[in-house]
């Protein structure tokens, strides 16, 4: 196991989610408030300003029609062709190569990266107008480097060319990659634009300054983490694993990674948060994944044949002993008189605040294995989980501070996770 030393990172103060947005716009009641409170006491601060995204008619969006195997995955390529089209006044889903950059300046300045199908879209781009577009990908040239339009009408052409630099860079150091790759490994989904941009430019900010690079890194990935978004989908989905089975046989952890990625995909189903609507999305998801988790046969198997006491108890002990009495009794009052179903009493255990409380750690030291090193703690190079629980113990003896514990920097340091990306 490799041990990291470094001086501390100063630990910023931001009040905005991973889409950029104000964290104080969050209470909702898709959101219990006392589990709010709970993350807003962890919640890392890491920045002030964020760029508002105006409303304008028209869109341009920009098509990379990649030869061969695609850009960058097959270095024998003679070169990849990007065409340009604009229209007005409506979407346009188009093509382009994957982790390609695209930069359009002038009459609006606005940056995205294309997502694992080579796709993206800008929306509401003004039109008319004057633009620049100017693709980028570590490790690739374009030619020409940019181009620009005088003026956008329905439909523009622009070609550009892609070829291999001769540098072999880790893509993960550019920001844009690396913001990216967040979205994925912790909300499973591709960034928002306006996420996406205010990440990839608090790491841009710092102007090539190394240790500001490092700081802005470890501060951007663990806001995932800590985001609303995260603790609501994936660290719910640990809870209720936690609730209805505790603890694996002889593991400290209550689910595998296969278990949590495909759940917590569920979950998470077209959920951005504070995009118009995000409430309901959450809200019908939770729903819709505890009624068909109560359904599964290892479920009604364990509890199909105990009473409504035993259930609740249940639930109880594997959680850790979170609900009072009066909570306990109420719970098994709203079975018996069919107030409540077994679904939502599971649900009720997992997102009680003192459970959410006691499991923190644990799961911010598991996810730092399901996220960065796409496996479960006991796999791969490890046997056991010791690794694992020297991490736990780390971080617990830091009261939580994961930067004080030095947790999410070593992981991000990590050679197995940068291993992960190509050249």
């Amino acid at each position: 196991m490799n041990l990291f030393a470094v001086p501390r990172l100063a630990l910023e103060i931001a009040d905005r989610d991973v889409d950029g947005d104000v964290v104080d716009q969050l209470v909702e009641p898709a959101v219990a408030q006392d589990e709010i409170d709970v993350v807003a006491q962890r919640l890392t601060r890491l920045a002030r300003d964020v760029s508002d995204v105006g409303d304008h008619s028209g869109e341009i969006a920009i098509l990379l029609d990649p030869l061969g195997s695609g850009l960058g995955t097959d270095a024998g390529n003679t070169g990849q062709v990007v065409r340009g089209l604009t229209h007005q006044g409506r979407k346009i889903a188009v093509s382009l190569g994957w982790n390609a950059v695209l930069r359009l300046n002038g009459t609006q300045n606005r940056k995205t990266i294309t997502d694992s199908l080579g796709k993206y879209e800008f929306f509401e781009v003004e039109a008319p107008g004057s633009y620049t577009v100017t693709p980028s990908r570590v490790n690739y040239l374009f030619s020409p480097a940019s181009r620009s339009f005088s003026q956008v009408g329905n439909s523009t052409d622009a070609a550009f060319t892609a070829a291999l630099s001769g540098n072999a860079l880790n893509p993960l150091d550019t920001p844009e990659y690396f913001v990216r790759q967040q979205y994925l490994d912790f909300l499973s989904r591709e960034p928002d634009e306006s996420g996406f941009n205010f990440w990839s430019d608090q790491i841009l900010s710092c102007s090539g300054d190394a240790a500001c690079v490092e700081a802005k890194r470890v501060n951007t990935s663990a806001a995932f983490f800590l985001s609303i978004e995260f603790q609501q989908t994936g660290y719910l989905v640990h809870r209720m694993y936690q609730a209805a089975y505790g603890d694996l046989q002889s593991a400290p952890v209550p689910l595998r990674r296969s278990e949590f990625k495909a759940d917590t995909a569920v979950i998470g189903s077209g959920l951005v948060v504070l995009k118009s609507g995000w409430e309901g999305v959450l809200e019908n998801n939770k729903q819709a994944f505890a009624a068909e988790f109560v359904q599964r046969a290892r479920f009604t198997s364990l509890y199909g044949n105990m009473s409504d006491g035993q259930f609740v108890d249940t639930l109880n002990q594997n959680a850790g002993m979170v609900l009072s009495q009066s909570e306990r009794d109420q719970l098994v009052s709203d079975l018996s008189t069919s107030a409540r179903t077994r679904a939502q009493v599971l649900r009720s255990v997992a997102e009680n605040a003192l459970l959410q409380q006691q499991e923190f750690n644990q799961a911010f030291v598991l996810m730092e294995y399901f996220g960065y090193l796409q496996r479960d703690p006991n796999a791969g190079p490890d046997t056991d989980f010791s690794g694992y629980n020297f991490w736990l113990n780390k971080l617990n003896t830091f009261n939580g501070n994961f930067q004080d514990a030095e947790m999410v920097r070593a992981f991000l340091t990590a050679i197995e996770y940068r291993g992960r990306f190509p050249r």
